[in-house]
């Protein structure tokens, strides 16, 4: 497939001996706030055995990421790229590129780098590359291995050393009683020393807030079949997370040469960065698709939250359609449990059809094959819904990922990955696959409910790297531990290329919101974060043509007060859905705002709101 819909501009300059003398290489970013530096030193804190290659991102003199270890090691008698390395060329380069995203914070992103690659030999005289990258929100850094035959890497030394004074949320990385991992863990707040403690591992991302007012995010991008997925693991005691293979990774991740890594990435800025920045999806490869005139982002109709045994029944699959068709949503999911009336599934898809509603299909992840592709895209289902990979090791990147975007991009099929790994840039590289979990989204609610604050937290973190198949909106009063008020929002405050509504659909018909559900979008032209904090409250705007979207959540009762300087010029119509008397009530008011204005609404003790704004003629 010819990669297209991207425009890159790279200056590299020839590589160039090093003088030997030379033992720090400097890369600034495009506005100079951001610095990356790398070096051979002698580190006493943590001790080293020493000169070893290290890294610092700094600001304006502060260290915003103190001096932190690289270097991998490979199988072989020569494999050690950690040690005794000499440099032997550099070279420097500005990245400026323009795409567009099918489904994202933003549909057209820029992003402009400047780069230096530096090449070390060790005593045996092996190559390693390193590349850096600065951006005006970040920076990031990887390993290449050139030559021909094969690699086989056994551990990467890579690490992000952080400030005494740092602030984490992350994500507990555990095993569940079956022996399956997954990050569908709450994100918590933890301090330095517990971060940092000996033999704990934490998914992908980390919030940080660092000292000096800083906001940042740690993750990784374009992770392939040519690599497994990472963790992070504390030091115990250095206050270093270092970038580790997963604990189901046995033996080296190898595979032929050359070998570039996945990125390294250090989100860095104010938390209006974290919210909005496109930095994972800069750094992965441009899209791999051609037409993308056949790929539609849309809301889903999803039976099996509400009652388990829904997909077993194709009229119980009619009655979602029908109510989807209602709705204006595009898709309708049938889950786990259709193959019991598949040889009815083609009336089924011809009925959607009828109704402008698209089928979505689930199953097992690692039993898709080209077959089923093949016969669903000829019976008209217009997408998967493949569930339970439940590791990061390589072989799901060869044996799952890899394959299913090739032959579902082939077939014109949708994606939406269930127990996957989290996103590494993938709805740039594979626009098709718009959303994913890797999150504890609300289908958790049904074993063990969550904290309100998760609500928050996950805008901040998981949100932050990429699409989020939170299934959302729990109107069920049993269930939902917020405001009605406080759920409506996540339609906004969550974003998603496919955006699974989970509730029993009798609940949208019926609720003061209906209205909103049925013309929020699933995509964004543009994202903006007004206000807000883990553990407390979080208020983001996005817009969709001229019309603009708001939604808010917070733990305590509070004033929302929101300056409306991005609306356009003129008189906009403000539907607001607040909270009521009662947590289960939604109170709809209708306003005039201009750009001039602050918007106010009252906010209930976890709740929240949304409000759509749109010109008025």
């Amino acid at each position: 497939m010819r990669r297209n819909l991207w425009c890159a501009v790279l200056t590299l300059c020839a590589l160039i001996p090093c003088a030997a003398t030379a033992r720090v290489w400097t890369v600034s970013s495009p506005n100079g706030r951001l610095t990356c530096t790398l070096s051979l030193r002698v580190e006493t804190v943590p001790a080293s055995a020493g000169e070893r290659l290290y890294y610092e991102v700094s600001s304006a003199g502060q260290a915003l990421i103190p001096w932190s270890p690289l270097g991998i090691v490979c199988e072989g008698s020569d494999g050690n790229l950690v040690d005794g390395l000499t440099p032997v060329g550099v070279a420097s380069a500005t990245v400026s590129e323009s795409f567009t995203l099918v489904s994202g914070k933003r549909r057209a992103c820029a992003a402009t780098a400047r780069e230096v690659r530096v090449t070390f030999t060790n005593a045996a005289g092996r190559a390693l590359q390193v590349h850096v990258r600065a951006y005006d929100d970040g920076a990031a850094l990887r390993y290449r291995l050139e030559g021909t035959g094969t690699y086989a890497v056994l551990t990467e030394y890579t690490g992000i050393r952080l400030p005494s004074g740092t602030t984490a949320w992350a994500q507990p990385w555990v095993m569940d009683e079956h022996g399956k991992y997954s990050y569908e863990e709450e994100y918590t707040r933890q301090i330095l020393k517990n971060l940092d403690g000996r033999n704990k591992r934490w998914g992908h991302p980390v919030l940080l807030a660092l000292p000096g007012g800083w906001w940042g995010f740690l993750t990784e991008s374009g992770v392939s079949g040519s690599y497994c997925a990472s963790h992070f693991q504390g030091s115990g005691g250095a206050g270093t997370l270092r970038f580790v293979f997963p604990p189901d990774q046995t033996g080296p991740v190898s595979g032929d040469l050359p070998l570039e890594t996945p990125w390294r990435v250090i989100a860095l800025g104010s938390l209006g960065t974290v919210v909005e920045t496109c930095i994972v999806e800069a750094l992965a490869p441009p899209s791999r698709v051609d037409d993308l005139s056949w790929i539609r982002p849309g809301r889903v109709a999803w039976s099996w939250w509400s009652d388990f045994e829904s997909p077993k029944n194709p009229e119980t699959q009619k009655r979602f359609i029908d109510a989807a068709a209602q709705l204006g949503w595009e898709y309708c999911l049938i889950d786990e449990g259709w193959s019991a009336w598949r040889g009815r599934i083609p009336e089924i898809v011809s009925y959607a059809a009828t109704r402008n509603v698209g089928v979505i299909l689930w199953k097992r992840a690692w039993e898709f094959t080209a077959d089923d592709a093949r016969e669903w895209a000829a019976w008209g289902v217009k997408g998967a819904k493949l569930d339970f990979i439940e590791t990061d090791r390589r072989d799901a990147f060869v044996k799952v990922y890899d394959p299913v975007h090739e032959v579902t991009a082939r077939h014109r099929l949708l994606l939406n990955w269930h127990g996957p790994t989290k996103p590494s840039g993938e709805n740039r590289t594979w626009p098709h696959q718009l959303t994913r979990e890797a999150v504890k989204g609300d289908e958790n609610i049904h074993f063990k409910p969550f904290a309100p604050s998760h609500y928050i937290n996950v805008c901040f973190t998981r949100n932050a790297i990429g699409p989020m198949d939170f299934t959302p909106v729990v109107l069920d009063a049993e269930r939902s531990p917020t405001t009605f008020a406080n759920q409506i929002a996540h339609a906004v405050l969550y974003w998603s290329g496919l955006q699974h509504f989970c509730d029993r659909v009798e609940h949208y018909l019926e609720s003061p919101a209906r209205d909103l559900l049925a013309a929020v979008p699933a995509a964004w032209d543009e994202t903006r974060f007004i206000e807000g904090a883990p553990d407390s409250h979080v208020c983001i705007a996005r817009r969709n043509g001229t019309e603009w979207y708001l939604g808010a959540n917070t733990l305590r009762a509070r004033e929302l007060a929101v300056p409306l300087s991005f609306l356009g010029e003129g008189t906009y119509r403000a539907i607001v859905y607040r909270d009521g008397r009662r947590p289960t009530d939604i109170e709809v008011e209708s306003r005039e705002v201009r750009a001039v204005d602050i918007l106010r609404v009252p906010l209930a003790k976890n709740g929240g709101c949304a409000v759509v704004m749109r010109p008025i003629q």
